[in-house]
């Protein structure tokens, strides 16, 4: 039987995930994109915008990096009764007990470490590498290239830009943001916003 999924989001990682689904190297033959739902663009293959959740008879795929906009997203869909797609890159590294919360999206070239845990709608970017033991919150994304060390616990809707590196054992409280390029040494409080090698605060989000 075929499953159908609707990508909500039409930036580039939303066209990247509809490649996943529907192009020459279609990572699942019984799984389908049947479109895009977004807000912000019209016309094929967008489908129209959020409203038509209730209408569609399909599970979705968040393609947004944004936290609170993923999280946004996601209980609108939910409200509506539809149910999240996980989706894991076959050219992905995951190893034996992680766990993939629903609805999380782990790209091509990322290697997820053993015992690692990813909860709701965790966007893991391509070329990322999270390592041993880790905990990420709900909502959170990496962008791509980022180097989590093992044992750092990560909250919810944080936001890590590309090529960060977080150090080992650290906590990352909800709501933070992480520059391009940081490298973080120590633990960040809920809310804070950081850049730099090494990281320093730059003030809070809202």
């Amino acid at each position: 039987m075929l499953n159908c999924v609707v990508i909500l989001g039409y930036g580039s990682l939303g066209r990247r995930i509809e490649a996943m689904l529907n192009g020459t190297q279609r990572i699942d033959a019984n799984v389908r994109a049947i479109g895009f739902l977004d807000d912000a663009s019209e016309g094929p293959p967008v489908l129209g915008g959020d409203d038509l959740l209730p209408e569609v008879d399909a599970r979705y795929v968040i393609a947004v990096a944004d936290p609170a906009a993923r999280e946004d997203i996601d209980r609108r869909a939910l409200a509506a009764g539809r149910e999240p797609y996980t989706l894991v890159h076959p050219r992905a590294y995951v190893e034996d007990g992680v766990g993939v919360g629903p609805g999380s999206i782990v790209l091509a070239g990322a290697c997820v470490n053993i015992d690692t845990q990813l909860g709701r709608q965790v966007l893991i970017n391509v070329n990322c590498v999270v390592g041993h033991e880790v905990t990420i919150g709900d909502h959170t994304t990496l962008s791509p290239l980022v180097f989590v060390g093992g044992g750092c616990a990560i909250g919810n809707r944080v936001f890590i830009g590309a090529s960060a590196v977080i150090l080992p054992r650290l906590k990352i409280g909800d709501d933070v943001v992480i520059g391009a390029g940081s490298v973080v040494r120590e633990d960040l409080p809920p809310g804070s916003k950081v850049a730099g090698v090494p990281a320093r605060p730059l003030g809070k989000t809202s």
